[in-house]
């Protein structure tokens, strides 16, 4: 079962019990325990909430049932809307396989229980007030193929991987616009082979691109580390598959 509403839907779905009262001033609606769609009877397999009017967007934070151990959802997209707070912590087995909460105004720290979410393949968390380390598994998971942690104030990349194959299944990880601080890039990525898109524009990191012995395994075709203190160019062996690099 899947719930997806519009910009005119969502509106009357969480604010049902005014919707025949005419209001001089159209207020944002608030996501609520009270309100929020039902995730049972039957079980919920997809929740798509976008908007991009900031006027009519929906404030409050997210449910942590939302991810919980017992919810059945798969596909979670809150995106463009005004929810605040922080990312609930994942239930331990959550079935979520993509978690879209992009464009918000959601603070603290990533939860580690994200890095646990083994069936999510996409998950997208860019353009919000994060900070802090980004916690092992969050792009590291061998199940992700696309990560998006994109202007937040997240302060570090590289991560200790539990896993025999991190990032086994990775095409494109994007840490741009943030305000990370680490020397080249983290080792870790450069032997993710299905790689092939890394965005770390706009940050603070410095020293050497790569080191001297890295041979990376990458399938890189796109790589922007512009607007950091890397003091030296990165050497290109051939063959290569990179079409665009940008410094």
């Amino acid at each position: 079962m899947s719930v997806i509403l519009t910009q005119q839907q969502s509106h009357l779905q969480c604010s049902r019990d005014q919707t025949h009262a005419p209001r001089p001033q159209r207020e944002r609606p608030q996501l609520t325990r009270q309100n929020e769609p039902a995730l049972t009877s039957p079980p919920l397999r997809t929740l798509d909430v976008r908007l991009q009017k900031s006027a009519e967007s929906i404030e409050g934070s997210i449910p942590p049932s939302y991810v919980s151990a017992s919810s059945k959802l798969e596909h979670l997209m809150l995106t463009g809307l005004k929810l605040s707070g922080s990312i609930p912590a994942f239930g331990s087995n959550t079935r979520l396989r993509g978690g879209y909460l992009s464009h918000n105004d959601l603070t603290g720290s990533i939860p580690s229980s994200l890095g646990a979410a083994s069936y999510a393949t996409h998950v997208a968390i860019d353009h919000n007030a994060l900070s802090g380390d980004v916690p092992p598994g969050v792009y590291d998971n061998p199940n992700r193929t696309q990560v998006l942690l994109n202007s937040n104030a997240l302060t570090k990349l590289s991560v200790v991987s539990a896993h025999a194959s991190p990032g086994a299944s990775l095409v494109s990880l994007n840490a741009s616009d943030n305000v990370i601080r680490e020397e080249g890039i983290p080792l870790g990525l450069t032997s993710m082979s299905k790689l092939e898109n890394l965005y770390l524009r706009d940050n603070r990191f410095y020293g050497q691109i790569l080191g001297d012995s890295t041979s990376p395994t990458w399938a890189l075709y796109e790589l922007d580390v512009s607007g950091n203190s890397f003091l030296s160019l990165i050497h290109i062996s051939e063959p290569t598959r990179l079409r665009r690099i940008s410094y």
